[in-house]
């Protein structure tokens, strides 16, 4: 069966030889790599042309991630589809497990994996699903298993007998978090068309509308076993580099757009979609209080007074008050000051929310 690899790039020819060779380390006997290059001013292209024909290189004038990957989406001829972003890379038995996961699970439509996180100091952070929701990740809709190791497949390929995975629905799960990192995810080609896509020219989580989109049409499924490597670095384009305003309003018109809109959802999860909306509402206010977006937080605390939310009233109340006083973004300060402090002196998390999941 013939995988394909998307890997979009902008000006990161430095660290495409590492990403590169991860995916020609797989054990794949039919595999294409499609290489989409943003509209990179960097030698992109000539660090490709080095690879020859093992890698297919099509350039496109700067469009955003989400415009990549749809261009890789439109030249991949594969029956599975792999991402893999320019500054990530993949551990050896990354497809011997997925592969044998969706093998096993043909219902599967899109699969996953836990990841490491690499800080740009060398030091290695485990269980990057459960930092990215920003709790121990579960999913409480799916079903456990044990994949087993195939007969004949060495420890040097899997790195246990046996991988804990679940398989099941995970569409209500990813209205309130987002576990999954690109560079891990491999989906069967079948599941897609125009309207599961990447979002195009969107500031944020174009990635997290897409997992959600193939997941409202079929199953997932997770390997608890980092099969990928989240790169940190001070590169331009980095998710971590952008506003926790920006991070909190794509949420939000990640609800409205998504589930928000499902008719069909809403009449099973009406409550959940109402609270989740309630919350990323207020965190608008509170990061547009922050950046000093005075009339964006005054709007968006008067939406959620007009909506009636009850989740979260002390801090609607408090985002209320500091939106309409001058002096209101200083007091916010003040006030989560003081809630970071008492949190620390209790030896709890401050954690508002994880370092890419603004709904938690």
């Amino acid at each position: 069966m013939k995988v394909s690899v998307v890997i979009p790039s902008y000006n990161r020819a430095h660290r495409l030889p590492s990403t590169i060779t991860s995916v020609l380390r797989q054990r794949l006997t039919d595999v294409e790599i499609v290489l989409v290059d943003d509209g990179s001013t960097d030698i992109t292209r000539a660090v490709v042309a080095e690879y020859g024909s093992l890698v297919k290189y099509i350039f496109q004038p700067n469009a955003g991630v989400g415009a990549a990957r749809n261009t890789g989406l439109r030249h991949a001829t594969g029956e599975f589809v792999a991402f893999l972003d320019s500054d990530d890379r993949w551990q050896d038995f990354k497809m011997d497990v997925q592969l044998a996961l969706l093998r096993a699970h043909p219902e599967v439509g899109l699969a996953f994996s836990d990841f490491v996180v690499e800080k740009s100091d060398g030091s290695v952070v485990a269980n990057g699903a459960s930092l990215w929701s920003g709790r121990e990740i579960d999913f409480p809709e799916m079903t456990r298993f044990a994949l087993q190791r195939s007969t004949g497949t060495t420890p040097e390929v899997w790195p246990a007998d046996s991988v804990e995975c679940w398989v099941g629905p995970m569409y209500r799960q990813l209205l309130n978090e987002l576990p999954i990192l690109t560079s891990s995810v491999v989906v069967r080609r079948s599941v897609l068309d125009s309207t599961t896509w990447f979002k195009e020219r969107v500031v944020l989580f174009e990635d997290w509308e897409f997992f959600a989109r193939v997941a409202r049409r079929s199953a997932v499924g997770y390997a608890a076993l980092p099969t990928a490597v989240n790169v940190g670095h001070q590169d331009p384009g980095r998710v971590s580099k952008c506003s926790a305003f920006d991070r909190a309003e794509s949420y939000r018109a990640l609800l409205e757009r998504l589930w928000l809109a499902d008719s069909e959802f809403l009449l099973e999860h009406a409550a959940a979609a109402r609270s989740a909306h309630g919350r990323a509402l207020l965190a608008v206010c509170r990061e547009a209080l922050l950046a000093g977006r005075r009339e964006v937080a005054l709007s968006t605390i008067s939406e959620w007074q007009r909506g009636g939310f009850n989740e979260r009233q002390a801090w609607g109340l408090v985002y209320a008050i500091c939106a309409r006083l001058v002096g209101g973004p200083m007091l916010l300060r003040n006030v989560l000051r003081g809630r970071a402090l008492s949190r620390l002196v209790a030896g709890e998390s401050d954690r508002t929310y994880a370092p890419v999941n603004p709904a938690v």
